[in-house]
């Protein structure tokens, strides 16, 4: 099975700790790279997954709650 390479906004949020309306101003301070789903100015914003390992590793530990993303099988 394929490892995800993008995650949404929502699944960044939860992955780091932060509620979505944060890891939006960190997306309009363009502190985080993002990439849209299509052309169109309202696809889905997606987030690679080395932008969410970047991010965790940036954070104080003290500040993450680590949340174990289950291995495919």
């Amino acid at each position: 099975m394929k490892k995800k390479q993008f995650v949404t906004i929502a699944e960044f949020a939860r992955r780091t700790g932060r509620t979505e309306r944060i890891v939006r101003y960190w997306i309009d301070q363009e502190l985080v790279a993002t990439r849209r789903a299509n052309l169109t100015p309202h696809s889905r914003i997606l987030i690679p997954v080395s932008e969410v390992e970047r991010v965790l590793a940036e954070l104080l530990p003290a500040d993450v709650e680590v949340i174990d993303v289950p291995e495919a099988a």
